[in-house]
């Protein structure tokens, strides 16, 4: 999609429809109790599993602060768990029909998938993560993680934080000079993240980014990931090829990627190391490039390979949740890079010292 589609489709991210029932103001009438703030009744945003409103709060110096509350819809989590078993159901039962169906195919991983929507139902973690991610990065100085309120975090409804002030998206009259200053935010924080095995994001389009005069406003991290050490080792050697390209060929990529799969794999059970070596170096430029996750070519790989070891292969599911959010990080560059194609160098050179940037960062 062009970036001028992609702009269009971000309000929709932060618009679902709602009715009045889904609100529990009780809860927002015991917030304004318990922290002394102000809340407008009014929704700014509506998301899938919330409802987003403005507010105030009186600081000790007698200033107003403005505050955001988020707000669990009412049995959202009965209702999310309700429609992932009907998903699953109905999927099933037409895959049980047509089980060559390419699309249908396409979709299998969404649907293994499901429990990543039910997770951003959980506050508790959600309020731990932001917590995280604003220690991780706290050397970051272009990067703004909102502070969290809360002062109990079990079992809870909401989620009282700063607000960060700014657009969701460049307007369209941005100079391409400021947008490749934006660009470069926003490569830093990746590669910073993946290098240092910070708290990774994976929900990273529009919606879920803020454009300040200081740099990046980074919100919602209810799907974050905290990557094991042996998924951080091939972050660690993507970094590496992305620093030199000539890499791809050489690595050894039986001994660097088996903990990509699940079981992990034996070097002994490879048979065919040709096609191992295939199916690493096309998830590997996943990573490495701005390009759409073909998930369906590395799924036929992975049925390949289960049928020679004579057992399912499926990658891990930390690998798989990184690739989808490399993938749609690879759709928001597209939105942040300058339209001109006489800068596409220079994108490529912000792209490099990003990731030189954050080696140096850690080293």
């Amino acid at each position: 999609m062009s970036p001028e589609f992609r702009a269009e489709l971000v309000p929709y991210t932060t618009q679902v429809s709602y009715s009045t029932d889904e609100i529990d103001y009780s809860i927002i009438d015991q917030v304004e109790e318990d922290y002394q703030v102000s809340i407008d009744r009014t929704v700014i945003n509506s998301g899938m599993i919330a409802l987003v409103f403005r507010g105030t709060q009186k600081t000790e110096d007698g200033t107003n602060r403005d505050i955001i509350l988020k707000l669990k819809r009412r049995n959202i989590e009965a209702e999310i768990q309700r429609g992932c078993e009907s998903t699953r159901f109905i999927f099933n039962l037409v895959t049980y029909c047509y089980p060559r169906n390419i699309f249908l195919r396409v979709l299998r991983p969404f649907i293994e998938n499901l429990e990543d929507i039910i997770e951003q139902c959980d506050f508790e973690r959600e309020i731990s993560n932001c917590r995280q991610a604003k220690e991780d990065f706290s050397d970051l100085d272009f990067i703004k993680i909102p502070t969290i309120f809360n002062r109990f975090t079990a079992g809870t409804e909401f989620i009282l934080m700063e607000r960060i002030k700014g657009p969701h998206t460049l307007p369209a009259e941005t100079s391409d000079e400021d947008r490749l200053r934006y660009f470069g935010y926003f490569t830093k924080f990746v590669s910073y993240a993946f290098i240092s095995n910070s708290i990774q994001h994976t929900d990273l389009h529009g919606g879920n980014m803020i454009f300040m005069p200081s740099g990046l406003g980074i919100i919602d991290y209810g799907m974050a990931l905290q990557a094991s050490d042996e998924c951080h080792e091939i972050m660690l050697n993507i970094g590496e090829i992305i620093k030199n390209q000539a890499l791809v060929s050489d690595i050894d990529y039986i001994k660097v990627f088996k903990y990509m799969f699940i079981p992990v794999l034996d070097e002994a059970e490879i048979h065919d190391p040709v096609r191992f070596r295939t199916i690493c170096q096309n998830i590997c430029r996943q990573l490495t490039a701005n390009v759409e996750f073909d998930h369906l070519h590395v799924a036929d790989h992975l049925e390949d390979m289960s049928s020679e070891l004579n057992q399912p292969i499926t990658l891990h599911s930390e690998m798989y949740k990184i690739l989808l959010s490399s993938s749609m990080m690879g759709g928001l560059v597209a939105t942040l890079g300058p339209r001109r194609e006489a800068l596409s160098n220079r994108v490529h050179a912000v792209e490099l010292e990003a990731n030189n940037f954050a080696f140096a960062a850690i080293m």
